[in-house]
């Protein structure tokens, strides 16, 4: 009997070499993307957080009597609390109008830096 060997179904190593070429690829892709979305899950945490403290501080200056304010016209105050700089501006651009800016930055390496600008008037504490 002849044994006819081109009917075997099955699959060749070169086929199975392939397959795992392709699925090999394939898993790095999505595992690159996950690495990706990590990253830029973690700026833009440290960036909301930047802007939370920024917000944060310019409010605290900001519920200084409009006098108090007066006082640091003109002046950058600078300080450091934890891991952030702070340089807080104080201008008069009218008798009764101040412009307070902060401007926070990440000591760390400086990537996040928020600037946040305000208007306070004296009517504000009268009424």
């Amino acid at each position: 009997m002849d044994i006819d060997r081109r009917d075997e179904s099955g699959t060749t190593l070169v086929e199975v070499a392939v397959a795992m070429t392709v699925v090999a690829i394939l898993a790095f892709g999505i595992l690159l993307g996950f690495t990706t979305a990590d990253i830029q899950d973690r700026e833009a945490y440290e960036l909301t957080r930047s802007q939370n403290v920024c917000t944060s501080m310019l409010e605290q200056v900001e519920s200084l009597s409009f006098t108090d304010l007066l006082n640091y016209t003109g002046q950058v105050v600078t300080f450091d609390i934890d891991k952030w700089h702070f340089d807080v501006t104080v201008n008069q651009l009218q008798g009764d109008l101040l412009s307070i800016e902060v401007v926070s930055t990440a000591r760390a390496d400086g990537s996040h830096r928020v600037r946040l600008v305000t208007l306070k008037t004296l009517k504000e504490e009268i009424l």
